[in-house]
C-alpha cells in the first residue's frame, strides 16, 4: 500500500464525517416503573454484548440532486477503543432485490419525501434503511450514522482554507448532465472545494472506473487529514469541527463530535487498519454491477466483528439473481487484505 493512501479513512473520520464515529457508553438510562424490570434488563443485556464487540458505524456521501449515497463507508471501534477499523463498500455493489446499493438510501429517502417527512428525517429514514442492508450482508449491527452531502464538502475544503495535493495525472472530464466539469495538472497544487469535489467525483478518467475514483479519494482524503492534523492548531481544528457539526447530517451531539475529535488527536496510527470490498462486474437488469464474493463478505464481517450468517448474506448481496449468484460464490479477483499505515495486517 503507498504511503500517500495510509490515512484515508481517518482523515474522512476525522474531517468530513467525524460525527458518526463516537458513541456515549456512559450514557444514564431514564429510571422505569418495577414492571419494566425484566426489559430493561434485556436491554442491558444487548447493550453489554455490543459494548463486548465494540460498535459500528455507517458514513455517508450524498448526491444532492439524486441523493444516492455515492461514499459507502463502515467504521468499526473495538471495546477497548483503541483499535479503529474502517470498510470502504463500492457504490455499485449489488444488492439483491435492491439493485445497486447505491440506490437503497435514495429510495428510502424518496419515500419519506413523499411522505412530506422533514428534511432531517428523510436523511434518517435513508440511512436506516441503508443500515439494514448492511447488518443483513455483514451481521453487524449499526449504532450511528452521519452523511455528508456534495454542497456540504466544498463547504468544509474551503473552510479549511483549501488542501494541498499532488495528482499522478491530469484530470480532463466534462459531464454538462451531472454538473461536472474537472481540469486538473498533475503535480503540486492546492485544491478548493470545487476542485476537489471534481476530484473526488471523477470515474471516467480511470480505466477502472469507481475503483479508480475510489484511490482518488484516498489521495485527497490522504492529503485532508494531513492538512488538519499536521498543519492546523489544536484550537482552530475544533472550532472546524463545531461549524461541520452545523452540516454534517448525524445522530451525535456537539459535545460528543468534540470528543472524539480529541480522541483521534491522540489515536495511535498502528492502531488504524482500513480495507476495500472489491466485487465482480457483472451486467444484471441492463446495469453493471459490482457482486461482492461470498469469501470477502465473509472475512468482511468477521473482521467487523459481526456475527456471519450465509444464508442472510446471500440473499443481501445476490437475491435470486443467478449470474449474481455465479459471481457471488466464485474466487475473489482482489483478496480482502485490511492493512495499517506501516502495511501491517490487521489484528
Amino acid at each position: 500500500m503507498q504511503t500517500k493512501y495510509k490515512f484515508i479513512y481517518l482523515a474522512c473520520l476525522y474531517s468530513l464525517l467525524i460525527p458518526a464515529l463516537f458513541f456515549s457508553l456512559s450514557a444514564t438510562k431514564t429510571p422505569v416503573e418495577a414492571s419494566s424490570e425484566v426489559i430493561v434488563q434485556e436491554e442491558e443485556q444487548e447493550e453489554q454484548t455490543a459494548s463486548q464487540n465494540g460498535h459500528t458505524f455507517l458514513l455517508l456521501g450524498i448526491d444532492n440532486a439524486s441523493h444516492s449515497s455515492d461514499v459507502i463507508m463502515l467504521a468499526h471501534i473495538d471495546s477497548n477503543g483503541k483499535n479503529l477499523k474502517l470498510l470502504q463498500i463500492p457504490r455499485d455493489s449489488y444488492a439483491g432485490s435492491h439493485g445497486k446499493i447505491n440506490s437503497i438510501f435514495a429510495r428510502a429517502y424518496t419515500e419519506a419525501a413523499k411522505a412530506k417527512k422533514s428534511e432531517s428525517e428523510c436523511y434518517t429514514l435513508g440511512a436506516k434503511a441503508l443500515a439494514s442492508h448492511l447488518s443483513t450482508m455483514l451481521g453487524i449491527t449499526v449504532d450511528r450514522h452521519a452523511i455528508l452531502t456534495l454542497k456540504d464538502f466544498r463547504t468544509l475544503v474551503d473552510s479549511v482554507g483549501g488542501v494541498p495535493i499532488t495528482l499522478p495525472q491530469d484530470l480532463d472530464y466534462d459531464d454538462p448532465a451531472g454538473g461536472l466539469s474537472i481540469h486538473l495538472k498533475a503535480g503540486k497544487q492546492v485544491l478548493n472545494g470545487k476542485a476537489a469535489e471534481g476530484l473526488v467525483r471523477c470515474r471516467n478518467a480511470y480505466p477502472t472506473a469507481d475503483y479508480g475514483r475510489m484511490d482518488a479519494q484516498k489521495l485527497f482524503l490522504s492529503a485532508f487529514f494531513e492538512k488538519l492534523r499536521y498543519h492546523t492548531s489544536p484550537i482552530k481544528l475544533l472550532s472546524l469541527i463545531s461549524k461541520a457539526y452545523g452540516y454534517v447530517k448525524s445522530d451525535l451531539s456537539l459535545t460528543e463530535t468534540l470528543s472524539l475529535g480529541r480522541t483521534l488527536l491522540a489515536t495511535d496510527d498502528d492502531c488504524l487498519f482500513a480495507a476495500t470490498l472489491t466485487g465482480k462486474s457483472v451486467k444484471i437488469g441492463g446495469a453493471l454491477c459490482e457482486v461482492l464474493p461470498k469469501d470477502s463478505v465473509k472475512e468482511a464481517s468477521l473482521w467487523l466483528e459481526g456475527k456471519y450468517n450465509a444464508q442472510n448474506a446471500e440473499k443481501a448481496c445476490v437475491g435470486s439473481n443467478q449470474a449474481a449468484k455465479s459471481a457471488y460464490e466464485s474466487q475473489p479477483e482482489i483478496p480482502f487484505t485490511p492493512q495499517n499505515a506501516k502495511g501491517k495486517a490487521t489484528p
